[in-house]
């Protein structure tokens, strides 16, 4: 017996009505009309161990929990900065991060690790300053610092690709700390001690220096008791075994030389210590040499230029002469950084040196002998080398010759 008409039609009516049911039940749930979309980064609600404990058996993981899931990046623990120098390992969970360094935990050890900005939650919601983990696995957690800043020894500009190792005498824990864009560093909690600092670029990223591959600079320190502060400059230069060698020679007028090395020289070095002789091929006689340096003053020789065949020249130094570096003003301190990434003006090393003489030069060749110029490694050289006065080609002047 076939049912009522309307009873098929009624039951295709509940088939949708059981299906539309469903399909709302799997849509996104979304926030109710008018609220406000959650734009709070994830907040950290615990970490094990906590600030500042001392923790001489610490076995386990560190751990970081935060207040909601996270969506941690997958190269964590790359972008992890850890004091000591260790690799750490890296794992996340729902809302937490877990850090174990290879090796385990060393006894003895002020760790600081810092969990760099920008851990998303779910939403895309991002943290906004880094995390920072201060424990013991034994020393007292003191209030000591070392900050400072790194800089390439050639530019004078910061070098935020470079670390510090910090070695404590008597001790085999390697201390570290990481520049940041600016080329500043800083590590707290140091414990005290005679310390050596060597910032240096790690290449080939082994947490380690590598003298003879990688720039770097050393200086020593002291933290003698637990509120002890330190500051420092240190300045990478690149390794070097060999001392510089005099390349070229030529004249910048009738009584001043400009020297060129295969080296960089340093800037504060004594350059009256030098030797520098310049003697007329065709005669032998020797130019006598009134000064030599990276710069040289203003005033100049009083002798009239009558030797000279380039008719402009009168003989007086070109004032303030200076060739590719700063004036010679010695080591001073850095001013206090703005967060600005600028250049160090400390004395830039230079390859080439200036020489004026006593009197001024005659048309002919000239050769020029020079000994114990010093380089950034301190190692002492120098050459022969000719060059003609005036030169042939007034827009190369003074590179004639090359070095022996």
């Amino acid at each position: 017996m076939r049912p009522p008409g309307g009873s098929g039609r009624a039951v295709r009516g509940a088939a949708w009505l059981v299906v539309a049911l469903l399909l709302a039940s799997c849509a996104k749930e979304e926030a109710p009309p008018g609220a406000l979309p959650d734009s709070r980064p994830p907040q950290v609600t615990r970490t094990d161990p906590g600030d500042r404990a001392v923790v001489p058996d610490l076995g386990g993981d560190v751990e970081i929990e935060f207040d909601e899931p996270i969506n941690a990046p997958s190269d964590l623990a790359r972008q992890l900065v850890g004091s000591p120098a260790y690799r750490y390992r890296v794992s996340t969970g729902f809302s937490s991060i877990k850090i174990h360094p290879d090796g385990g935990w060393r006894k003895g050890a002020v760790y600081v690790l810092r969990v760099p900005a920008g851990i998303p939650d779910l939403l895309g919601n991002r943290t906004e300053e880094s995390i920072r983990l201060l424990f013991s696995t034994g020393p007292p957690i003191t209030d000591t610092r070392v900050s400072g800043r790194l800089v390439d020894r050639i530019t004078g500009r910061p070098a935020n690709d470079a670390r510090v190792l910090f070695e404590r005498s008597g001790d085999t824990i390697p201390y570290s700390a990481a520049a940041d864009t600016g080329g500043t560093f800083a590590l707290p909690a140091l414990p005290p001690g005679s310390y050596e600092a060597y910032g240096y670029r790690d290449l080939n990223s082994d947490l380690r220096l590598q003298r003879q591959l990688e720039a770097y600079d050393s200086a020593s320190f002291d933290l003698p008791d637990s509120t002890a502060t330190a500051e420092l400059v240190l300045r990478l230069t690149e390794p070097d075994t060999t001392p510089p060698r005099l390349a070229r020679a030529g004249a910048e007028d009738s009584v001043t030389l400009r020297l060129e090395f295969d080296d960089h020289l340093d800037p504060r070095q004594d350059f009256s210590r030098a030797e520098v002789v310049v003697r007329d091929t065709a005669t032998g006689s020797a130019w006598p040499v009134e000064r030599v340096g990276i710069t040289l003053p203003s005033e100049g020789p009083t002798a009239a230029d009558t030797g000279s065949a380039a008719g402009a020249d009168t003989g007086a130094a070109r004032p303030d002469t200076a060739i590719g570096a700063a004036a010679d003003t010695g080591a001073g301190p850095v001013p206090p950084d703005t967060g600005a990434a600028r250049a160090d003006t400390a004395a830039l090393p230079s390859q080439r040196i200036l020489v004026r003489l006593g009197r001024p030069l005659r048309s002919g060749i000239y050769r020029v002998r020079v000994e114990g110029f010093v380089n950034l490694r301190k190692l002492a050289g120098g050459g022969d080398t000719t060059f003609v006065y005036p030169p042939a080609d007034t827009t190369g002047a003074g590179r004639q010759g090359g070095g022996t």
